[in-house]
């Protein structure tokens, strides 16, 4: 039950096995399969104001925590440290042709196995799509095992993960799957922004509300 409790970090519009998010997709290499689990919730941003890659996948996963940013392989990705000590980095999805509502699976493959890490459980949301032609989201929280009083638990750096997104289509199958191979960087603290508001803070799939010390 700890590590559930770390996988709830006050991260960018994100809740814990609560609130259903929006959602996009990611640039990468990877590969096509399929696979299934339960459904989780977790939330994200991007849209409109976001430019498609160039030469835009049928659907593609990469990183990006406001708009998706297209990866390669081996490329070294930033891991970020929330308030409450649990680890994760950014993952974006998109896809052109499709529709704006789709449903995602995401999260970190270990290489050797091609099985989801230990200690780092994955997402499954139902997501709104935002843009016209090229439809993204970026923002998700792909989280990584380990908790901070223990660093046996957690991957070092230099070691490499699948950023792992699924695409699932209007039967709730899988259709698609992209598997970046990544390296983990240096770790960096995050805070999430917060909402002044404190009609509007604090909800389900919202802001943290902000301290009065700003």
């Amino acid at each position: 039950m700890r590590i559930a409790f770390l996988s709830c970090v006050a991260i960018l519009a994100v809740a814990c096995n609560s609130s259903v998010s929006t959602g996009g997709e990611g640039g990468g290499n990877g590969t096509s399969t399929s696979s299934g689990s339960s459904a989780a919730s977790s939330s994200g941003t991007g849209g409109d104001t976001c430019a498609a890659p160039p030469s835009p996948a049928p659907f593609e996963a990469g990183g990006g925590e406001t708009c998706f940013e297209r990866l390669t392989q081996g490329q070294t990705v930033k891991v970020l440290q929330g308030p409450q000590g649990g680890f994760h980095i950014w993952l974006a999805v998109g896809c052109t042709g499709c529709t704006s509502s789709k449903t995602i699976e995401y999260g970190v493959k270990d290489p050797a196995t091609k099985t989801w890490f230990a200690m780092s459980t994955p997402q499954k949301v139902a997501v709104d799509l935002a843009g016209a032609g090229w439809r993204e989201h970026a923002g998700f929280t792909a989280f990584l095992p380990g908790v901070p009083w223990d660093q046996t638990t957690q991957l070092p750096k230099g070691s490499h993960v699948l950023l792992t997104a699924i695409l699932y289509g209007d039967n709730n199958a899988p259709v698609d799957e992209i598997e970046n191979d990544v390296v983990l960087g240096d770790i960096e603290q995050y805070s999430p922004p917060c909402d002044p508001e404190p009609t509007t803070c604090g909800l389900p799939g919202g802001l943290p509300c902000c301290s009065l010390n700003g």
